[in-house]
């Protein structure tokens, strides 16, 4: 997933058709992603993308003062997969009030 900062759900489609394409052209994610060890790169845009990748390392255990963005995390224990759901899910909700 590329957490990406701007208005909520702005070209979140375009972006992670053009993030997959590009993994699928590297080797290794290719052949992960035909053998079905991986699902498809996602893009996800938020305002406040650096408060949720700070609840992510805090939720990780990291002390707030040593987090630092990084270009990849990988992010599978429970409390940040509900963090990142619960932002796929806030564009949805909005649609339907």
């Amino acid at each position: 997933m590329a957490l990406c900062e701007g208005r909520a759900g702005r070209h979140d489609e375009r972006r992670s058709a053009l993030l997959e394409a590009a993994l699928r052209a590297t080797f290794h994610y290719n052949l992960a992603r035909d053998l079905g060890q991986l699902g498809p790169a996602r893009a996800l845009t938020v305002a406040d993308a650096r408060r949720l990748y700070q609840e992510i390392g805090a939720a990780r255990g990291m002390v707030a003062g040593g987090i630092k963005v990084e270009a990849l995390l990988v992010c599978d224990d429970a409390r940040s997969v509900a963090l990142i759901a619960e932002r796929f899910a806030e564009p949805a909700r909005r649609s339907v009030s």
